[in-house]
């Protein structure tokens, strides 16, 4: 009977595993040509919660591409909605590959066919093209270097935090008087945000490395 139970249960012994290595997880396990149906459980913190998530964000992502589609979709509609979506911060493994997809489409509607719209889309499929290479980086990690980036990460994330509060009073005050674009200024504060998410130090290593 343990022989049994021990063929049908996978355990994911990292706690600090992140929700797109669950998904490849999940992924990994599934039959050829088989439908999947995920239903999960998690206590009030942790992997679980992560992956609770990344699954509402899919969804949200899923509704606003549904509602752009339509055929009831007005033109500021299609601009609202295209804005809210570059300012998501990053995209999971779930909405990578829907993205690519959906984003093709998008740019080919009628609605899309002006300037703003068609650097907005533009703009995305470069973020999602972005997600496509952290996912190999990270999955190239060993497991040591990822513990060891996390550990270093949380020592620092204390002083990290107060120069992120500091340049975000400082943008906002160049908005206020107008040294700055508005543009420019959801652009900082979108890597801000970017940097505040689990994995900063890692991002911030690979950077310099690069230089």
């Amino acid at each position: 009977m343990i022989s049994i139970l021990q063929s049908k249960v996978t355990l994911l012994d990292d706690s600090n595993i992140s929700a797109d290595e669950i998904t490849n997880s999940i992924a990994d396990l599934a039959l050829p040509n088989t439908h999947q149906v995920v239903v999960g459980m998690q206590n009030i913190k942790g992997a679980g919660l992560n992956y609770v998530y990344a699954w509402q964000q899919w969804q949200k992502i899923s509704q606003t591409i549904t509602n752009m589609l339509s055929k009831h979709c007005t033109a500021k509609e299609f601009r609202t909605a295209l804005t809210s979506l570059n300012m998501i911060v990053s995209f999971n493994l779930l909405e990578t590959d829907y993205l690519k997809q959906k984003l093709d489409i998008l740019k080919k509607s009628q609605l899309a066919q002006n300037e703003f719209c068609q650097a907005e889309i533009t703009t995305l499929q470069e973020k999602v093209n972005e997600e496509y290479l952290k996912v190999d980086e990270e999955n190239s990690q060993s497991r040591p270097t990822r513990y060891f980036n996390q550990v270093i990460e949380s020592f620092l994330d204390a002083g990290a935090a107060v120069k992120r509060k500091k340049r975000a009073i400082q943008i906002y005050n160049d908005i206020a008087e107008q040294r700055i674009t508005l543009e420019k200024a959801i652009k900082l504060l979108s890597e801000m945000n970017r940097n505040q998410k689990s994995g900063w130090f890692t991002n911030k290593r690979k950077l310099y490395d690069k230089k």
